[in-house]
């Protein structure tokens, strides 16, 4: 039994090396916009030519409000562009929107961990949809 066990944890390490030495970088991105310790990409989602990456310390609003950059490429091989900022309206200060994204069905949901507050901190999930245009 142990050396069965041996084997396969064996060759599950060859696989893993052997479709790892296939990757590489295919490009970079930083928030010139952001400064740091804004939590630029502390969540990101990919969906289609769209890139979401979290920022849930971004202070554009008000201190640690949090946003999500999208950006957006015109195929699978251009460069990823900056597309627009998403930040709620009523969203408060140390509220950390971009903390976790998910997307489904042509839905982006963000949440909003710590909104209501620095004392009250109840949390908030916003929901986004996709129209013609986009997020």
């Amino acid at each position: 039994m142990k050396i069965t066990l041996l084997v396969f944890t064996f060759l599950v390490a060859i696989q893993m090396e052997a479709q790892l030495s296939y990757a590489y970088e295919f490009s970079q991105i930083y928030d010139s916009q952001s400064s740091s310790n804004e939590g630029f990409g502390r969540a990101i989602k990919i969906e289609g030519n769209y890139l979401f990456v979290g920022i849930p310390n971004n202070d554009s609003l008000a201190s640690n409000n949090g946003a999500v950059a999208i950006y957006k490429r015109a195929n699978n091989i251009a460069p990823w562009s900056f597309y627009k900022k998403i930040i709620p309206s009523d969203i408060d200060a140390s509220a950390a929107f971009g903390g976790s994204i998910a997307i489904s069905g042509g839905y982006l949901v963000v949440g909003a961990a710590k909104h209501g507050g620095y004392y009250s901190e109840y949390g908030a999930v916003y929901i986004f949809s996709k129209n013609e245009g986009g997020f």
